[in-house]
């Protein structure tokens, strides 16, 4: 939990989401008891849009301060 990752593939021009935390409970070191043994990989994503002719529009993270973008941030898991 708390790891700062970075998108090797996405230069830093191209983004259009900010990755804000990851809690991996597949790891080995995570003590399952905690959760009664279920394991997930949790990412906490913000994203920045606009509305452009009554649709959404995800701007890049660079413009996000420019275009007074609305925000949220979403929650993505991975069960296997």
């Amino acid at each position: 939990e708390g790891q700062n990752v970075e998108a090797h593939n996405i230069s830093d021009d191209e983004r259009t989401l900010r990755i804000t935390t990851i809690s991996n409970r597949f790891d080995a070191r995570y003590d399952d008891n905690k959760t009664g043994g279920y394991r997930d990989l949790s990412l906490g994503v913000e994203v920045g849009w606009t509305m452009r002719e009554g649709e959404v529009a995800f701007e890049k993270v660079r413009d996000w301060d420019d275009l007074h973008v609305q925000r949220h941030i979403c929650e993505i898991q991975v069960h296997l």
